[in-house]
């Protein structure tokens, strides 16, 4: 999430570290009903790092984006720019969970993806680019106003407008935003936790309000970890645990372990003193759901 002078983090962290790895997409998208009939679908693929990048048109040339919805701006890697030639009108300062440093201002006349074109204003270069083949990150501000639908077992995102009608089984729960991202409410072992959606973290991450929920939580293995992400990567101290059972509605997530530790992410988007879960792509690659940015709702099927 990138924002300039002030304390608030860039939530575009992909974190990641060595015990995880990415499955492969499935060969062919599975069909299921989750939008309209007109919406727009393409295909997505994991890249090694765990984030799911796909298809994109900058200003009529072709090129790659991770998709976050954890990110309320776009961004263009530096080593992109060049080829996509387009130019800088400015810079700003910029803070990250990440790293930190100055980000240099683009505008774009057109981003298409989907088939869908909007004009983009601004976007803000990351320094460094450690995603092979990856010219930059789709964030929420090319979203906002959309309804996307993300398969992930399926291999593809649609882009759509309206969300198609909720089915038996489905669940439906309201979100809200701060900066453009979506926090939304869930229970970790029956408790209150307030999740945050981010396909473009690879690892998902809890803060220590959130693993003091879970009485039958595994001690841990406390460590230094290398926590990667699309503007760089810092040291992080935290562990690994396993904290019970996350839930969204009647929607169960497999047990995983989760990497627990106090991120300044969780500072900007005021989840120091309240449970915080940021939901990432480890968990969502399994998951089909909708995102109504216009209705502020959140489908999974």
């Amino acid at each position: 999430m990138l924002r300039h002078r002030s304390a608030k983090s860039l939530l575009i962290a992909a974190f990641s570290w060595a015990m995880i790895s990415a499955a492969p997409a499935p060969d062919r998208p599975q069909p299921v009903a989750l939008a309209e009939p007109n919406t727009v679908w393409v295909p997505i693929t994991i890249t090694k790092e765990g984030l799911a990048s796909l298809a994109v048109d900058v200003a009529g040339k072709p090129g790659r984006m991770v998709l976050d919805t954890g990110a309320s701006s776009t961004v263009l890697f530096e080593d992109a720019l060049e080829r996509l030639d387009v130019h800088p009108i400015g810079a700003v300062p910029v803070q990250g969970a990440a790293a930190h440093g100055e980000a240099l201002v683009y505008r774009l006349r057109a981003l298409t993806v989907a088939g869908r074109s909007k004009p983009l204003s601004p976007v803000r270069l990351a320094r460094p680019a450690p995603l092979e083949g990856i010219d930059g990150i789709l964030g929420a501000d090319w979203l906002d106003r959309t309804v996307l639908a993300f398969d992930a077992p399926g291999g593809r995102i649609g882009i759509g407008e309206r969300t198609a009608e909720a089915a038996q089984g489905d669940v439906v729960v309201p979100f809200r935003q701060r900066g453009r991202i979506i926090l939304f409410a869930g229970k970790l072992n029956g408790q209150d936790v307030t999740l945050v959606l981010d396909s473009g973290a690879a690892t998902s991450v809890a803060n220590a309000k959130a693993a003091a929920l879970a009485a039958a939580a595994s001690a841990g293995d406390a460590r230094s970890s290398s926590i990667a992400g699309a503007a760089g990567s810092q040291r992080a101290g935290g562990s690994i645990r396993t904290l019970g059972a996350l839930s969204v509605g009647d929607r169960v997530f497999a047990e995983k372990p989760f990497f627990v530790a106090d991120l300044p992410v969780f500072k900007s988007l005021r989840l120091t003193d309240t449970p915080g879960i940021i939901l990432g792509l480890d968990r969502l690659k399994a998951q089909r759901f909708v995102v109504d940015y216009r209705n502020k709702t959140l489908t999974f099927r």
